[in-house]
């Protein structure tokens, strides 16, 4: 009886242990998306931003040559 509910234990404990590591394999995936994504996001905040300071300077070119004509 008592190897029957050692057996019984340790099932339940393998199988506890599969479903959190199938959690944890969903969690670490969705991290990754995560990471990329924001990965993404940053690397063309950074190209928006490059490209208005060079929108800004042309303007900012341009008004200065109207002032000075």
């Amino acid at each position: 009886d008592q190897m029957s509910e050692d057996l019984i234990n340790a099932e339940n404990a393998f199988t506890d242990v599969k479903k959190r590591n199938e959690k944890l394999k969903l969690i670490i995936n969705e991290h990754k998306t995560n990471t990329e994504t924001l990965k993404r996001f940053s690397e063309e905040s950074v190209r928006y931003t490059e490209e208005q300071k060079q929108k800004y300077a042309v303007l900012k070119q341009h008004a200065q040559e109207k002032l000075n004509e």
